[in-house]
């Protein structure tokens, strides 16, 4: 079922991914979509403006090329009537004014001759004799290298009704060649403002419009505003073109134009037509907002979606979560249980202040009321207080306790703590087994290796008593003699008995501690003087060591030097480590006599919670890649038949027994080997001492 629910789980994970992925993917899309259609749209606009731009602007022209034309073939006319001589010369003014009067693009023609007077007018502005020969049209007719007709600037002239809009207009020039290629004069025909700017009233049909003419100076001869005529705009179009297309600022408002440009077929002139851009911008950014509208609409909507769909797939997640927890829990209450009731070992749970939550039947029959005691029980089950195991986690240690019988059992103990999520302790999990009949066996195999090592020692031993005895017997000989020969001295009487009591104290001593060392350990732990152990140690080994010329040096820790541990088991793994020691500086004598032979006894702090015996001798030492195998059974460095390998390897065993360790250390001065043990800290429960 978890499994199931596991794979809904991921399932929905999944679907949320994906969903949320093709959002983005028809996001990015549709904002891609939305931006390419809102500037070809924005562009669109323009070409579309640009385009109705220059269709009037091309009407504008051909209404100028029109003008031009009627203008040249009327120029044309007269310069034909000149030549030809086809009126009297008096008659030819009169012959002007009806001329100008039938040509509706023309306001007065006037004749000027080759020095630039006034030959026949039409108009009575300019009579005849009038000298013209200082204004722009003569001099450029004058001159033979400019084309033979010209457009002037755009002048003001008097209104001619009511109904005229307009007060420009400019003069259309045409040169007359006499037939020796000379300069005879020139056609000057004043144009009408009403034929020129009532077409461009009539093409323009809204107010922001503009239309025009340019000339090839680049100069606005016709405007549909008038302040914009006579404004030179070479700056921004290129006059070589016969069309052209530009967005910019308006020459007289700054406001932002489309203006088409297109030349004309004749008169060399450039006609143009615009509008504001505003509009354009206006109605296309109307266009622009209703589609980013609709495209935040369609993003919410995802959105929205969205949202609805992982509340859903998170609620049925939670959901689907709690199923699981649900599950595994009662998976692992059911696999609980299984291993808690099992008859191998005796298993308990408790809270993280100790009171007992779950026992199996092996731990309920060796403690029967444990789940009422509560914590303190607890301590005393362990043989260790739980304030003091608690920091060190997991812990674990063999401990001779009292089970409910009364009977004291050997039981090896494991705790371990169970975390929460956000881990802080939530159980201690209690595991013990029954060593009784096998710590019993280990305790065995220990007095037989003390046994070796008394008869391995049994030499020195019997020398050390013997020397006590000797002197016993020596001063008995002498007491007898002196009362045999009548001498009965107090003080000499008195003196020999002290020194007899003496010896023979020295003798008790050693064979008393013989018989405490030849006792089998019980194997419990108890605060003893690690100082007092040690020293049983070398009152047993002192006398070896002598005869052996090895000096043994003391250097002991000042103070209380209190552990836990068996002075039995303490005094074997000194002996052992005494005995290796010796063959050590033996092994060395045989290549170096140069160097003493010395073992230094030392008893040291070792950290802040535990003591060390440092044993240091001046023998061969060991090479580093033994380093790791010294500690294993049956493993010796000795020649065959002088060594079982068992005396460290037993060493080793009986410190972890006593909750300390055993490290080895190496140099070309010899083999250092520390025994560590913990202190005796002596913790009251219940008026109980735990060690």
């Amino acid at each position: 079922m978890t499994g199931k629910l596991d794979k809904i789980s991921r399932i929905d994970q999944l679907t949320r991914t994906y969903y949320w992925a093709v959002v983005i993917i028809i996001v990015l899309v549709s904002i891609s979509v939305a931006g390419t259609v809102i500037i070809r749209d924005y562009y669109s606009r323009l070409d579309d403006g640009s385009q109705k731009a220059m269709s009037l602007a091309q009407a504008v022209a051909e209404h100028a090329t029109q003008t031009i034309v009627r203008l040249e073939a009327l120029s044309k006319a007269i310069i034909e009537d000149r030549n030809e001589r086809i009126v009297d010369d008096r008659l030819l003014s009169e012959v002007l004014r009806r001329r100008a009067a039938a040509e509706p693009a023309a306001t007065a023609i006037v004749l000027v001759g080759a020095v630039g007077r006034i030959e026949a007018s039409g108009i009575d502005a300019l009579p005849p004799g009038a000298d013209l020969s200082a204004t722009t049209e003569f001099q450029q007719m004058s001159d033979l290298r400019t084309p033979d007709e010209f457009l002037s600037a755009p002048q003001k002239t008097a209104r001619r009704g009511p109904e005229d809009s307009r007060s420009w207009t400019f003069n259309y020039a045409r040169r007359i060649v006499g037939e020796d290629k000379q300069f005879a004069g020139y056609v000057l025909i004043i144009v009408d403002q009403s034929y020129i700017y009532g077409f461009l009233g009539d093409l323009s049909d809204r107010p922001e419009q503009i239309l025009g003419l340019i000339g090839k100076d680049g100069q606005i001869k016709a405007a549909s505003d008038e302040r914009a005529i006579g404004r030179n705009v070479t700056f921004r179009l290129d006059l070589e073109r016969r069309q052209q297309s530009i967005v910019g600022p308006s020459i007289l408002s700054g406001e932002e134009l489309v203006v088409a440009y297109y030349r004309t077929a004749a008169g060399n002139l450039m006609a143009y037509a615009g509008f504001p851009t505003r509009p354009i911008f206006t109605s296309w950014l109307i266009t622009s907002t209703i589609i980013i509208a609709a495209l935040a609409g369609l993003i919410a909507t995802l959105i929205t979606l969205g949202s609805i769909l992982a509340k859903y797939t998170i609620a049925r997640s939670l959901l689907l979560d709690n199923m699981i927890a649900a599950a595994k829990q009662s998976q692992e209450k059911e696999f609980l249980e299984t291993i808690i009731q099992t008859n191998v070992v005796a298993i308990a749970v408790t809270d993280p202040t100790g009171n007992i939550v779950a026992t199996n039947n092996s731990l309920s029959s060796l403690f029967p009321d444990i789940e009422k005691v509560g914590r303190e029980g607890v301590s005393r089950m362990i043989g260790e207080p739980l304030d003091k195991i608690t920091p060190e986690l997991p812990w674990q240690g063999v401990r001779h306790v009292a089970v409910g019988n009364g009977e004291k059992r050997a039981l090896s103990w494991v705790v371990s703590p169970i975390y929460s999520e956000n881990g802080s302790l939530k159980n201690l999990v209690i595991v013990g087994l029954d060593i009784t009949e096998r710590r019993e066996a280990e305790l065995a195999i220990y007095q037989s290796a003390k046994l070796v090592t008394l008869g391995q020692m049994a030499t020195g031993i019997a020398h050390e008593i013997n020397q006590p005895l000797a002197t016993i017997l020596l001063t008995l000989d002498n007491l007898q003699d002196d009362i045999a020969s009548g001498v009965t001295d107090a003080q000499k009487l008195g003196q020999a008995v002290k020194t007899a009591i003496s010896q023979a104290e020295r003798a008790s001593t050693i064979i008393q501690h013989m018989r405490i060392y030849g006792r089998k350990s019980d194997g419990e732990l108890r605060e003893i003087d690690l100082t007092a152990a040690v020293d049983g140690a070398l009152a047993i080994a002192s006398a070896q060591m002598s005869d052996d010329g090895i000096e043994l040096r003391r250097s002991y820790l000042s103070g209380s030097t209190e552990v836990c541990g068996d002075t039995l088991l303490i005094e074997q793994i000194v002996l052992n480590i005494l005995m290796n020691a010796r063959d050590a500086i033996h092994d060395r004598r045989e290549r170096d006599r140069t160097r003493a032979d010395v073992i230094v006894i030392s008893i040291e702090q070792h950290g802040a919670d535990h003591f060390a015996v440092s044993i240091a001798d001046s023998g061969s030492g060991f090479s580093d890649d033994l380093k790791d195998r010294l500690f294993d059974p049956f493993f010796t460095t000795k020649p065959v038949g002088q060594g079982t390998g068992l005396g460290l390897a037993l060493s080793y065993g009986m410190a972890r027994d006593m909750g300390g360790n055993i490290i080895a250390e190496t140099s070309a001065e010899g083999a250092t080997f520390r025994l560590i043990l913990r202190k005796s800290e002596q913790t009251e429960a219940n008026n109980e001492r735990y060690c």
